[in-house]
């Protein structure tokens, strides 16, 4: 058996020892676990401390965003009740209820990891990210829904029907999200780190369940859908069919970012569920961009400049009424 050996190390004068290529080298679980720490606490940190920073990180920006809301709440519910645009009013009510219910979600969080209990209950959180995420869903694709019509839809039909769209969509995306939750036992919205029985023997052992096609295969097919249909948008106007959308700077440009971002999902799940740890840095920075930038996004992209539009009606009455009283008659 020594001899075997001694053989199989013996090499030439001069001759260097062959080395396996980078993207050869297949991750194991007893390496996952020196590399785990840093990348997956992108999603599900670990430690009181560290859970407590995670969540402020996602809170203070939506909080931020909350307060310049109720600061121009006065003037945007004067607009609103002004306009005849339902649509409108809806969105802003969904911006609203977003924000409300991810601000909760990152406080209890922080409630949790306060509490001193080590153990998650994974089915009430994935409750709870369902609700968030369906609310989600609904904004983002009713958007697209509403667009298409023209950015002329005000009635009760056109909010009917854009509601029943996205409303469907959603419904359909939360059906197979709760199959693979509550039927196969998926944990799709956070990471459950071993402990006990599951993590006995090697601590990579979790990290390595996790890491399965069953979850990312699915979150790989869900952000390649949003970005196949956003590159298909941004198509659209060097085609025959450029008149179904809205001929808007603003909106390109949130749909090219909303692709951008679909794209780095895709290269994050697609690297997880390749056993790559780094993925996890990867989907983790998008998933937090798109979680805190997508309400502003939203709101500045096509709220800002709803509400933009009362301030120069307000103005232009007020030019109105001075120059019915008379105030511009001696100016020549």
């Amino acid at each position: 058996r020594g001899g075997v050996v001694v053989k199989e190390l013996t090499l030439q004068a001069g001759q260097r020892c062959p080395r396996t290529p980078w993207w050869n080298v297949l991750t194991t679980e007893r390496t996952m676990s020196a590399q785990s720490t840093m990348c997956v606490s992108f999603l599900e940190p670990e430690g009181s401390g560290a859970k407590v920073f995670f969540n402020l990180a996602y809170s203070l920006p939506t909080l931020a965003f909350l307060v310049f809301l109720t600061m121009r709440l006065k003037s945007a519910l004067r607009r609103l009740s002004r306009s005849q645009s339902q649509i409108m009013r809806t969105y802003y009510s969904f911006l609203w209820v977003v924000c409300a219910l991810s601000l909760f979600r990152c406080i209890f969080q922080i409630a949790e990891s306060t509490s001193g209990s080590t153990e998650r209950d994974f089915k009430s959180w994935s409750f709870v990210w369902l609700i968030l995420t369906a609310g989600m869903t609904i904004m983002e694709v009713s958007v697209v829904t509403f667009l298409s019509q023209g950015y002329i839809a005000t009635g009760k039909e056109a909010l009917l029907r854009t509601l029943g769209i996205s409303g469907a969509f959603a419904l359909l995306d939360s059906i197979v999200k709760m199959i693979l939750v509550f039927g196969c036992g998926t944990s799709l919205f956070i990471v459950r780190r071993g402990s006990g029985a599951e993590g006995d023997g090697d601590d990579g052992a979790w990290l390595w369940n996790d890491m399965s096609w069953v979850k990312w295969g699915f979150w790989t097919a869900h952000h390649l859908l949003y970005c196949a249909v956003y590159a298909f948008i941004l198509v659209l106007p060097h085609t025959n069919f450029r008149d179904y959308l809205p001929a808007r700077p603003s909106f390109y440009r949130y749909v090219a970012l909303l692709c951008a971002n679909n794209f780095g999902l895709v290269v994050g799940s697609l690297m997880i569920g390749s056993k790559h740890v780094s993925g996890y840095c990867v989907y983790g920075v998008f998933a937090y961009v798109y979680g805190v930038c997508y309400p502003p996004l939203l709101y500045v992209t096509f709220l800002s400049e709803f509400f933009v539009d009362d301030d120069l009606e307000l103005e232009h009455a007020y030019y109105s009424e001075m120059r019915d009283a008379g105030y511009f008659d001696d100016i020549t």
